[in-house]
């Protein structure tokens, strides 16, 4: 493989890993109308209220806390912060981000999406290879979005320690509240 096509994988990887939570959210939206699968409907709908919550309410409050207390570069994106919404702007790749860092919403989506994944897979797959195959792989996938922001230069890495801890709680919360509460509605 010469360098350009590394270059080329490198690429193709980081543009996956910066729009994963969105790919998951679409894919999980076609399979659970299709195959009536609620819990990924509402697994959608966990993600989509948490991330709006993290972006319109709690990346501002968090912000204006930081200022306050003249700490405001422990809640701004790191300097020259480009590119880091889901997508690239190919019209205007450079783009610098004017949002909030803090908490990073990426690592708050990916561990949110990996810990229901894996509550749901521990609970209702057998032990044996494959459950713990598959438990490793989700967990990689949601800790190497995390890794991503900060390579990507989007965010510090406080900020997605704190999006990852606050995306596994809700994670975590969520599926207990669809197991003990919503799914036994169904039956």
């Amino acid at each position: 493989m010469n360098i350009t096509n590394k270059q080329e994988v490198i690429t193709i990887i980081k543009g996956f890993v910066r729009a994963y939570p969105l790919y998951f959210s679409v894919l999980a939206i076609i399979l659970g109308g299709v195959f009536k699968l609620n819990i990924l409907l509402y697994l959608i709908l966990l993600i989509s209220i948490s991330s709006t919550v993290n972006s319109k309410v709690t990346k501002p409050i968090v912000f204006d806390v930081f200022k306050k207390l003249n700490m405001k570069s422990v809640s701004a994106r790191p300097s020259g912060a480009t590119n880091c919404s889901f997508f690239i702007d190919e019209f205007n790749p450079k783009i610098v981000s004017n949002s909030y860092g803090m908490p990073s919403g990426h690592s708050l989506e990916s561990m949110t999406i990996s810990v229901f994944l894996i509550m749901y897979i521990h609970k209702h797959h057998t032990a044996g290879l494959r459950k713990y195959a598959l438990i490793i792989i989700i967990l990689l996938i949601g800790l190497g979005v995390c890794i991503s922001r900060v390579t990507l230069g989007c965010h510090t890495i406080l900020q997605i320690i704190i999006g990852g801890l606050l995306g596994s709680v809700i994670g975590y919360y969520g599926f207990m509240l669809w197991d003990k509460k919503l799914e036994p509605l169904r039956k």
